[in-house]
Parts: C-alpha cells; sequence; structure tokens
C-alpha cells in the first residue's frame, strides 16, 4: 500500500500558496470554466480561496487515509450548478493533479525539496489512487445535480 510521505506532505503545507498561483496561473486561467467565469466581480479570488481549501483537504485526506468523496460531489455539484460542462469539469480535475506533480518534479529538479525520484514516483500512485476514488464523485455529484434540475 502506498502511503503518504511526510517529506512531501510538508514541503506541500509550507508551499500552498506558491502551488495555487501555479495551478491557477498555468492551467485554470486557460480553462473554459475560468473563461465562463472571468467577468463575474472577485470570482478569481474566491476561487484561489476554494482551491486552498480543497488543496489542504486533498493533503490531508492522502496523510491521514480519510475520505474526501463528500466534498468531490459537492465539486460535481457546484460545477453542475454553475453550468460548467462536464467535460470541463473533468478536464480540470485531472489537469489539477498534473500541476501537482509538475510543481513537485520542477522542485525537485531546482533541489528544493529534499526527496528522491523513488518518493516521488510513489506519491504519483497515490495522486492515482485519490484521483480515481474521487473523480467518480465528482461525476456522481455532477449528475445527482443535473438529474434533480430536469425534475
Amino acid at each position: 500500500m502506498v502511503e503518504m510521505n511526510q517529506k512531501i506532505y510538508d514541503y506541500l503545507k509550507k508551499h500552498d500558496l506558491e502551488f495555487i498561483d501555479y495551478w491557477v496561473n498555468e492551467y485554470y486561467i486557460y480553462s473554459n470554466e475560468h473563461t465562463l467565469r472571468a467577468s463575474e466581480k472577485d470570482y478569481l479570488i474566491e476561487y484561489r480561496k476554494e482551491c486552498l481549501f480543497l488543496f489542504h483537504a486533498n493533503l490531508d485526506t492522502q496523510m491521514q487515509k480519510t475520505d474526501l468523496s463528500g466534498i468531490c460531489q459537492g465539486i460535481g455539484e457546484d460545477r453542475a450548478a454553475m453550468s460548467t460542462p462536464f467535460k470541463e469539469v473533468y478536464f480540470n480535475f485531472f489537469d489539477y493533479s498534473k500541476a501537482m506533480l509538475e510543481f513537485l518534479i520542477q522542485h525537485k529538479k531546482e533541489e528544493k525539496i529534499a526527496v528522491s525520484y523513488e518518493e516521488l514516483l510513489e506519491y504519483m500512485l497515490l495522486v492515482r489512487k485519490h484521483e480515481t476514488e474521487n473523480s467518480y464523485a465528482i461525476y456522481s455529484g455532477y449528475m445527482d445535480y443535473t438529474f434533480k434540475a430536469v425534475l
């Protein structure tokens, strides 16, 4: 069983805002979801707050082996309520994980984080495990909201 590496956990916790900036600036602002919301007052500020909360919840879930499915279901419902196309929700979910791994790999290359590549690979397996578990919860929340909206 793959477990969360304490060094990676501590590093990500310490560099949370730096990662959120990376995610938003390198990925999110180029998404259709952002384009749909860009004109809404304070949307990006609120989105960053949501990202920070979810970032910490995700890390804590990985470290403590708790369940994040309720939060992910809520994300699915929220995005359906905002009329974000499911394809966009789906790609953003996986791009977020990709961004986190890129962030860690870049920091490893720059020798900012003292972990081995083996430890990074083990963490990637953990991320994939959580992606599998949580992507269905996002889908369920999105479809539940959509189904209720039709009725």
